[in-house]
């Protein structure tokens, strides 16, 4: 009856996945240049919240932020150099990364891939 109950917390643990909580950081290239910045998450369940912050443009907050096992997606609206901007942040984790994929909303800005390390 044991191994049943340490079987099943197991797979219980697997099916929720990691907890993303925490900061990662990373660099976002552009044609405007590198920026660095890090993205400072909170996991409750499977709702992610958090900052987006950015040396050069600030902190911003992380909207509609979802976890489902290593896929993770959320947005950020944001001022890009004075602009009013969303992005749409989608990806996945592993053990200690994220690899998302940043675009806009108004697809404006060319897609961008970014590793973020915890």
């Amino acid at each position: 009856m044991r191994k049943l109950i340490v079987l099943f917390s197991l797979f219980t643990i697997s099916l929720i996945g990691a907890d993303l909580s925490g900061t990662w950081t990373g660099v976002i290239e552009s044609p405007d240049g590198k920026f660095e910045h890090s993205y400072v998450l909170r996991m409750e369940g499977e709702t992610l919240t958090g900052e987006m912050v950015s040396k050069s443009l600030g902190t911003f907050k992380i909207a509609n932020g979802k976890v489902d096992g290593d896929s993770l997606s959320f947005t950020v609206d944001m001022i890009y150099y004075g602009d009013p901007i969303k992005l749409l942040v989608k990806g996945t984790a592993s053990e200690n990364s994220l690899n998302l994929q940043l675009e806009t909303a108004d697809g404006d800005f060319s897609t961008r891939y970014i590793v973020s390390k915890q």
